[in-house]
């Protein structure tokens, strides 16, 4: 049976030069050909390619690679270079082109892969991205990728200025930031030089970490999902925090896509807290089944209401269009914890550098900085733990009477006070089991007895 390469955002794994399949170029210039080739099949729109990658040692070999690919399919190839995922896709949608990041986001430097938009920079669907990987392995059987026509490769970096301009303006301007100062923090990834030119555009004093292109270091202990890096930097620096005008620190993933906070106490300010910020005025938003409750609680007693979906932040632009079509109404809000944020007025795929720029821009204006965020929204506690079951059926396991029973006897001890999810993953021989609880002594003692059954079962 052939292994599925797309997942919940896109395909990645570890770089491997030297398999036939895999992340390597020679797969990367098959996905991106028939990407494309379909894509021709489908509509007549244009046949414009936007490509761009993180800063990863493999990175600049397999965009090259992709648009190669893209090429053989007779697509004009418009490459940025090092370019955040986000810019790539708001380009796409504003020049009506498909696009193809190559990224692997918040993971380590040894991974990469690939990110595919339609026109119009829309993630694509899950049967979409099927019908690639099906085309991709029947073409394995031919010894020579085929050729449906002659394109070209063109430079376009500077289109990131575009995008940059788009920004500013929306955001109001070159004094939207007048007065205040950040830390920024770009995970020596896609967005290490366009984040702080972002806010500094913005009228910001800005205050860089990791904004170094060095891809062997991207994500390495920094970046949205390492906030200990910039926490640890901000602590040495006790002017620049105690000053007037800080708004705190804002953290990218890889590839720009994700944004985290770290306030002036060195307290992370996740997507529930921003979220709670950009419930305001809203008919509804929607989070995953990972949403803290404290949060679902917070924007109902608001007026606002929460809508659950499945995770990933696909499934959550996916929902807001369904309940746009279906109630009449507009519903453009709505992320995950890990600071992917969706506004669909800006663009149907997380954008961390929008999405920081915006909530600095709300809190300039305001008053106000990432610390008041912090406090508007107390999080129940919450605990992940994964057990990993080698040469075991993990999703059998979980529904196993031990394990199910474990779980009930848990859930009746939480009761309306907090939530348990025991998931077995899709990619890998592990079970991930999360708790939360109001009171914060309860999740080590859940999380540890559910992980006790899963081993002995």
């Amino acid at each position: 049976m052939a292994e599925t390469l797309f997942r919940t955002d896109g395909y990645r794994g570890v770089y491997d030069s030297a398999s036939q399949t895999g992340i390597n170029a020679p797969t990367f210039e098959r996905l991106a050909f028939e990407f494309c080739d379909l894509l021709n099949e489908q509509t007549d729109q244009s046949s414009i390619v936007i490509i761009g990658s993180d800063t990863r040692p493999s990175s600049e070999l397999l965009r090259l690679a992709a648009g190669n690919g893209a090429m053989r399919s007779g697509a004009e190839v418009w490459d940025l270079g090092v370019s955040p995922t986000p810019v790539i896709a708001h380009l796409a949608k504003q020049h009506q082109a498909r696009a193809i990041a190559i990224t692997a986001s918040h993971n380590p430097a040894d991974d990469n892969g690939m990110k595919l938009f339609d026109n119009g920079g829309n993630k694509l669907t899950s049967e979409v991205q099927a019908e690639i990987e099906g085309r991709y392995y029947k073409s394995l059987d031919q010894p020579k990728l085929s050729s449906s026509g002659r394109g070209r490769r063109v430079d376009r970096a500077e289109l990131q200025n575009e995008y940059l301009r788009d920004v500013v303006t929306k955001l109001g301007g070159d004094e939207a930031l007048k007065d205040t100062s950040v830390v920024i923090d770009g995970a020596n990834g896609a967005a290490h030089e366009l984040a702080p030119r972002l806010y500094r555009a913005l009228g910001a004093e800005v205050i860089e970490f990791a904004c170094v292109n060095d891809g062997a270091n991207i994500n390495n202990s920094c970046g949205a999902a390492k906030l200990e890096g910039v926490r640890n930097f901000m602590d040495g620096r006790n002017r620049l925090v105690t000053s007037n005008g800080f708004l705190g620190a804002f953290a990218s993933d890889g590839d720009g896509d994700r944004v985290m906070g770290v306030d002036a106490l060195g307290r992370a300010v996740n997507g529930n807290h921003w979220l709670r910020r950009l419930a305001a005025g809203q008919h509804g938003i929607v989070g995953t089944i990972y949403t803290n409750t404290a949060l679902r609680r917070r924007v109902e007693a608001m007026g606002v209401e929460f809508i659950e979906c499945a995770n990933g932040d696909s499934s959550v632009t996916a929902k807001l269009k369904e309940l746009t079509q279906e109630r009449g109404l507009r519903y453009t809000r709505g992320g995950e914890f890990t600071g992917h944020l969706i506004d669909l007025d800006h663009l149907s795929s997380g954008d961390g550098l929008f999405m920081g720029a915006l909530m600095a821009t709300k809190l300039a204006h305001e008053g106000g900085s990432l610390a008041d965020v912090y406090n508007e929204l107390k999080l129940w506690a919450e605990k992940m733990k994964e057990v990993r079951l080698e040469g075991s059926d993990a999703k059998a396991m979980v529904m196993g009477t031990g394990v199910q029973e474990a779980i009930s006897q848990e859930t009746q001890l939480l009761g309306s006070a907090g939530r348990i999810i025991v998931r077995a993953s899709g990619t890998e021989p592990i079970v991930r089991v999360w708790a939360e609880a109001e009171d914060s002594s309860l999740v080590d003692g859940v999380t540890d007895r559910l992980v006790q059954a899963l081993q002995a079962a």
